[in-house]
């Protein structure tokens, strides 16, 4: 037992044979360095797309749910007289997102989502005018 190197460094994992500090076998302070670089390079994504979409950089934030349409969600939904439990099983999404639709706390809200829910509530939901309004058939039913 005395030949036994107390100071050796076990890595296991990607970079197991290369010795180092950091746990990939890199420098000891890579990881921290990486992860400022990432930050930076969010920050200009959000540059970028305040530019695309001519807004401040400072202002750019998610879009958020209109209340229009959580109130257009819950009115349709009561007029169907469906639960909220209910209505989260026929979109197949859990009870709790309904409720947070419904209250408008989603951001940014999820159009696939959106989708299912036109579908099973048959009103618009999405888009910039016509809230709540009836939707049209693409596939009219044969008589």
């Amino acid at each position: 037992m005395s030949n036994v190197d107390w100071n050796a460094t076990i890595q296991v994992g990607r970079g197991a044979a290369r010795r180092g500090g950091g746990p990939a076998g890199g420098k000891p302070g890579e990881i921290a360095e990486k992860s400022k670089q990432a930050n930076r390079n969010h920050a200009k994504d959000n540059q970028r797309l305040a530019k695309l979409y001519g807004e401040e950089p400072e202002s750019f934030d998610h879009k958020k749910l209109p209340r229009e349409v959580a109130a257009a969600i819950r009115r349709r939904r009561n007029e169907l007289e469906m639960p909220q439990k209910d209505f989260a099983m026929k979109i197949n999404e859990k009870a709790s997102l309904v409720a947070e639709y419904e209250s408008g706390k989603v951001s940014p809200p999820n159009a696939q989502i959106l989708g299912k829910m036109e579908r099973v509530l048959g009103v618009k939901l999405r888009g910039k005018t016509g809230i709540g309004d009836a939707l049209e058939s693409k596939f009219p039913k044969k008589k």
